[in-house]
């Protein structure tokens, strides 16, 4: 039953109790009646004005859940784009990890390079020069080879 059905329940017991009984309610020697009677209507009153804050309480209470509902909501979104973000920024610090291992390697194939043609310089300044007369320019030139595939650098 709900509040409405209770207030409008207790009001007709009311009216069928003057019905039965019409006389009761104004016969002068019946106060005690008249005075039960208007404390009930009395206690309706206060029933229905109960009533009214509870349903307003609960329309506020529905509102606020609704308000409540709607931000959780949007969180959830904002987590979820964060969740994208956060993993196109894991997949672009591996692509960038890569790159600089590419690069890295690139470096030491560029030194090792770099190393054979300042040998071979130093090699061409000293034949130049005559001091490399009696050595064979191949063999020499397979000890540059070598120092170039160790990696080290000059």
């Amino acid at each position: 039953m709900t509040y409405p059905d209770l207030a409008e329940t207790l009001q007709a017991r009311l009216r069928a109790h003057m019905e039965e009984d019409p006389h009761s309610l104004h016969h002068p020697s019946d106060s005690d009646e008249r005075r039960r009677f208007k404390a009930l209507e009395a206690q309706i009153s206060t029933l229905q004005d109960a009533i009214a804050t509870t349903e307003a309480l609960g329309e506020q209470q529905r509102q606020e859940a609704g308000t409540a509902a709607k931000r959780v909501e949007a969180l959830e979104a904002e987590v979820a784009t964060l969740k994208d973000a956060v993993a196109t920024a894991q997949l672009v610090a591996l692509q960038r990890r890569k790159e600089a291992e590419t690069a890295a390697k690139r470096v030491d194939i560029l030194e090792a390079h770099f190393a054979q043609v300042a040998i071979g310089i130093h090699l061409a300044i000293m034949m130049g020069e005559g001091h490399v007369a009696g050595f064979d320019v191949k063999r020499l030139q397979g000890i540059a080879d070598s120092i170039a595939g160790l990696g080290i650098r000059t």
